[in-house]
């Protein structure tokens, strides 16, 4: 009775490691459809992400114009970091920041002042220009 349940449990194991392979070779087979399906849903997740967040926030909202042209560059009209924009005891005291580089502007930008405000000063507008660049 022992020897026939062994041989039972085996037997099972078997035919769910045949059908495993099995399914993971078709599954591989199309391979390329199913890596393409991903990142469309991946981008697709992100996109919608994005979109419910710049809602969340009620504050003014914008979207990127894509521009043809030979040189790249970026041009933010009073750039506001998303995390300050939802504080409510900032709302009325922060100005936004205009950020322009690349094209006939500089490519860089330097950023300077002391250390005590380094948080309110430079690192604002490192921390608005990244999250409003994705």
């Amino acid at each position: 009775m022992i020897r026939s349940l062994k041989e039972a449990t085996e037997n099972r194991n078997q035919a769910i490691k045949t059908f495993k392979n099995r399914l993971f070779a078709e599954f591989d087979a199309d391979r390329g459809v199913w890596l393409r399906a991903v990142r469309a849903l991946s981008e697709l997740d992100c996109l919608i992400s994005l979109a419910k967040s710049s809602v969340a926030l009620g504050e003014p909202r914008c979207r990127p114009e894509i521009v043809e042209g030979e040189s790249a560059f970026v041009d933010f009209k009073e750039l506001r970091h998303p995390a300050l924009c939802a504080s409510e005891r900032l709302k009325g005291d922060f100005i936004p920041n205009d950020v322009q580089l690349g094209g006939d502007k500089g490519k860089i930008a330097l950023l300077t002042g002391t250390f005590i405000f380094q948080w309110s000063m430079e690192s604002n507008a490192e921390n608005t220009v990244g999250p409003n660049m994705g």
